[in-house]
């Protein structure tokens, strides 16, 4: 019988697949780094933008919003929000803020989603399979190709989905899209006093409601020089019901938007915003009804 072979005896035996072969205990690991596999879980409650910023790096071909250019070189607006993810199969919540949902999250086509990471934006393609309205809620139950687990559906909470400004359906003569009022200077038509900026549209079910972001109050029209027509909002808004009674003519190529408020109504609704986070917290609860006093105030004015 054959001496049983040594590592002296056979020069060219292949040591680097013997060693590879042979089973390693854990003494023989010592000091080496521990396999990934025995890594503690990694930490997922981190920010939800990050999050999403690491799946839209993974997920998709799409270029980020700064390099994103095609021929028609068209902008992107925001249609929604990814609110929630939804059963185990990767669906999210999507929170409208389109008066088109049907169109937006029921339609098969492409679709953008917005994240931050670093400080810096990331606008990913992603293609929208199907989507359902959620029964007895204000959302949809959308699903997006690729995210295929609730882990990857809570990666992208928090998202905003966009489409082509060219996407949007035409308007009728006399209809506006609520995103194109926001930046218009509103002021009294009367007086000609400039009130302040639109700053953004809420509507809570009883009506559409401008937030106002108020300018000096010696601003008027006449004033085109004049240093607050384009500083920052103070902080100070007022609220005013979107209704043709209180505004009757809109120039969106000038972007003003002329208002015919009640007497007293700006001074009654307006406030600081020099509050508390909690305090502004509870506005935020309070302002479903808020908007009914609103609109319940603008029919008391009018009431004949």
């Amino acid at each position: 019988m054959a001496p049983p072979a040594t590592a002296s005896a056979s020069a060219s035996a292949p040591v680097s697949l013997l060693f590879l072969s042979l089973p390693l205990s854990p003494s023989s690991c010592r000091g080496l780094p521990a396999p990934h596999t025995h890594l503690p879980p990694r930490r997922l409650a981190l920010a939800p933008a990050r999050l999403g910023a690491a799946l839209l790096s993974s997920l998709g071909d799409a270029q980020e919003e700064e390099e994103y250019d095609d021929e028609e070189e068209e902008e992107l607006v925001v249609v929604g929000y990814v609110s929630g993810a939804h059963g185990v199969r990767g669906d999210v919540l999507v929170s409208p803020r389109t008066d088109f949902p049907q169109l937006r999250f029921a339609t098969p086509g492409k679709r953008w989603l917005r994240a931050r990471a670093a400080g810096k934006q990331q606008v990913k393609e992603f293609e929208l399979v199907r989507g359902r309205a959620h029964t007895g809620k204000k959302s949809w139950i959308v699903t997006f190709d690729g995210v295929d687990s609730v882990d990857e559906a809570r990666q992208i909470v928090g998202s905003a989905i966009l489409v082509k400004v060219g996407d949007r359906p035409k308007m009728e003569e006399d209809e506006i899209y609520s995103l194109d009022l926001v930046g218009m200077r509103v002021i009294v038509k009367d007086t000609g006093k400039l009130v302040g900026t639109v700053g953004q549209v809420f509507n809570f079910g009883a009506g559409d409601l401008l937030q106002v972001m108020v300018g000096g109050t010696e601003d008027t029209v006449s004033q085109p020089n004049s240093e607050n027509q384009g500083s920052t909002p103070s902080g100070e808004h007022v609220w005013i019901p979107f209704a043709e009674d209180i505004v009757p003519d809109i120039d969106m190529e000038s972007r003003e938007m002329w208002i015919t408020p009640p007497k007293g109504l700006l001074e009654l609704n307006a406030r600081s915003d020099k509050r508390s986070k909690k305090e502004r917290r509870a506005m935020v609860r309070s302002a479903s009804s808020f908007s009914c006093m609103l609109c319940s105030m603008y029919k008391a004015f009018f009431r004949t």
